[in-house]
């Protein structure tokens, strides 16, 4: 959820020490759980509160269904069930032996869809800007925001945005001879006639992407108030998702995350690269109350082991193209 606002989740099993450990686990993990746990039934029928997510067992359920508990309100209910529980109808299950980032990418998705139809008025998943960033300077940052553009481009349209100050993207796609992101910004700064916005953007493989800036030395001059300006002249005329890869912390920096719904922070397995973005999140994301959810995930290949010449369809069916797709699964907040 955004703005803060933490997620309250009830979990209810007769297995005191799993739940004990599952709380353990989360609390340590994540602070944007606010958990409460129940292991007999008997103090379960005295509970009361208001939670956005319940996973119940098979005990707890029944007495939840049958209209016990007047004061506990759940607005999304899960019912966890155990390798030889038989699937309930007409209710959505968890399973309760499973990997813990699994676990948590479902509760995190029921509670962002219940959330975001409060917010909107409508279906969860909707439009939003995600940003990209790599406090680490991961060498496959690139591929992976492409294949997350794919990844969104399946379920409504998509808008790729690509900040690298040198970027290889004309090699795997098709850039030449098209006005990029800098023409784009330079119109929208002079206002010399009025902006066609599909006059910069391109298509590969259903996803919409403006070419990036050939000439790396121009980033650094662009301010705050000029992103902001571009951010603002694309939504007018783009209605989906948007996609932004960035780059080195530049002027704007701070308005381009603050204006994302959503920021994935993309790093490498390993202490020291645990780190460096421990670092980045002490020193920049910390104090700023950003709104947007956050998502880190740790990408172990590198691009030496990759294929040196393929073009972004023949990313999307390689390995790290699996590989990205397996770690979007546990994105909760990506739409589906």
């Amino acid at each position: 959820m955004q703005g803060g606002v933490r997620i309250k989740v009830l979990i209810c099993d007769d297995d005191a020490a799993y739940v004990e450990a599952l709380v353990k686990h989360v609390v340590s993990e994540s602070k944007e759980f606010e958990m409460t746990a129940y292991s007999h039934v008997e103090c379960f029928a005295e509970a009361e509160g208001r939670f956005d997510v319940a996973v119940l067992s098979e005990p707890y359920m029944r007495l939840y269904v049958d209209g016990q508990l007047p004061k506990l309100e759940c607005h999304h209910v899960l019912y966890l069930m155990g390798q030889a529980d038989e699937h309930p109808e007409g209710m959505e299950t968890i399973a309760k032996y499973q990997s813990m980032r699994s676990f948590m990418a479902q509760i995190r998705r029921v509670a962002n869809n219940y959330q975001g139809s409060l917010e909107m008025g409508n279906a969860p998943g909707r439009h939003q800007i995600i940003g990209v960033f790599s406090p680490i300077q991961h060498e496959l940052k690139l591929p992976f925001a492409l294949c997350l553009s794919a990844w969104c481009g399946q379920h409504q349209p998509v808008l790729f945005i690509n900040l690298e100050e040198l970027s290889v993207q004309s090699s795997i796609m098709d850039c030449e001879g098209r006005k990029d992101l800098l023409d784009l910004l330079y119109v929208i700064e002079n206002r010399k006639k009025d902006l066609n916005l599909n006059d910069f953007i391109c298509e590969s493989e259903g996803v919409a992407y403006i070419p990036p800036m050939n000439s790396p030395s121009e980033m650094a001059y662009i301010t705050g108030d000029q992103w902001t300006c571009c951010r603002e002249k694309i939504r007018e005329q783009f209605s989906g998702t948007i996609i932004v890869l960035m780059d080195h912390i530049v002027q704007g920096f701070e308005q381009m995350i603050s204006a994302c719904d959503g920021l994935i922070l993309l790093t490498k397995p390993g202490n020291y690269y645990r780190k460096s973005v421990e670092a980045f999140r002490r020193g920049f994301v910390d104090g700023r109350k950003l709104s947007c959810w956050m998502e880190q995930i740790a990408l172990p290949m590198s691009a030496g082991k990759q294929e040196e010449n393929y073009d972004f369809a023949k990313l999307l069916n390689s390995k790290l193209g699996e590989e990205i797709r397996r770690e979007l699964e546990h994105v909760a907040y990506l739409p589906r």
